[in-house]
């Protein structure tokens, strides 16, 4: 058997044993462990197929698979993932997921690690000399995190100690944490991670709109809150062949498409969440975004 394959078989036996200790007996099955301000692990099962459409994550994101399959599809592009499996997926871009579950046994599992604003900035500040390139430069859009036997052994430290909760811990999950980033840093996935660690302006002002999307935003308020002004924000962002109504439109028809495909919500509710007090004004934007009506997603 490959070296390689040695090595994803022995990260899900182990992380499988270690996850086993929860229980989980509904369909839809999800543990939380903060790890202090920092990260975020949470353990997800799922007994039946899930698809999730126009998904933009607040906070980065690293994921293993247990056991199921997981298929990324960005633009054209399809990504899957196997168990034993790790990848990395950043805070800016939309993905469509579908999570499939084995067979036998008949479930998908996975440990997801959220990556908090903290964490990338208290990288910056304890290994400056290993963050010091700042150069924009085009990520490559490749999200597999190739195993390393120190990656995996920090794994297993790190959800062996959140799940149990160990005494004193807190300062070695941090330090576990803290080495998967730089071990990130010092792979094929850097320019994701810089760009998670010194975000460029269109990546801050998404940001900054998807905390409230149902506000009226207008260009002096996010000006105002980028220490901008807003000749400069609109100079800016012109530079990248963007308008902030244009951001703005994207983030508000991305939420609305993720909230009308939950079928938690009626359409009147959809509309207010993402900023339009008129549910036949918000149709009309969303039709002209995305050539249907909300009722044609949230009926299907």
């Amino acid at each position: 058997m490959p070296e390689a394959k040695i090595l994803r078989q022995h990260l899900t036996d182990k992380l499988i044993f270690l996850v086993n200790q929860i229980p989980d007996n509904t369909n839809t099955a999800e543990k939380t462990v903060a790890i202090q301000q920092l990260a975020t692990l949470t353990k997800l099962v799922f007994r039946s197929r899930e698809c999730l459409r126009g998904i933009k994550l607040e906070q980065p994101i690293i994921v293993v698979i247990l056991s199921g399959t997981k298929i990324i599809y960005v633009d054209d592009r399809e990504y899957v993932f196997q168990p034993g499996e790790l990848f990395f997926v950043p805070s800016a871009i939309a993905l469509d997921v579908i999570n499939q579950p084995d067979i036998s046994p008949n479930y998908y599992t996975a440990l997801v690690l959220e990556l908090s604003n903290t964490l990338f900035q208290k990288v910056k500040l304890v290994y400056p000399e290993l963050v010091d390139d700042i150069e924009q430069q085009q990520a490559k859009l490749q999200f597999a995190i190739s195993l390393s036997p120190t990656l995996a052994q920090s794994l297993i430290y790190l959800v062996q100690s959140a799940i149990n909760s160990q005494a004193n811990s807190s300062d070695l999950n941090e330090h576990h944490v803290m080495e998967i980033i730089l071990l990130l840093l010092n792979s094929d996935l850097r320019s994701l991670v810089m760009q998670e660690i010194y975000p460029n302006l269109v990546t801050q002002v998404t940001n900054l709109l998807r905390r409230d999307l149902a506000q009226p935003w207008t260009a002096e308020q996010l000006a105002q809150k980028l220490n901008l002004s807003v000749s400069t924000l609109k100079r800016q962002l012109k530079s990248y062949n963007l308008t902030f109504r244009q951001i703005l439109t994207r983030e508000r028809m991305s939420k609305a498409m993720l909230l009308l495909t939950q079928e938690r919500y009626a359409i009147s509710e959809v509309a207010i969440a993402c900023g339009y007090q008129s549910p036949s004004r918000f149709a009309a934007r969303f039709k002209q975004h995305y050539g249907l009506k909300p009722s044609e997603i949230a009926h299907t």
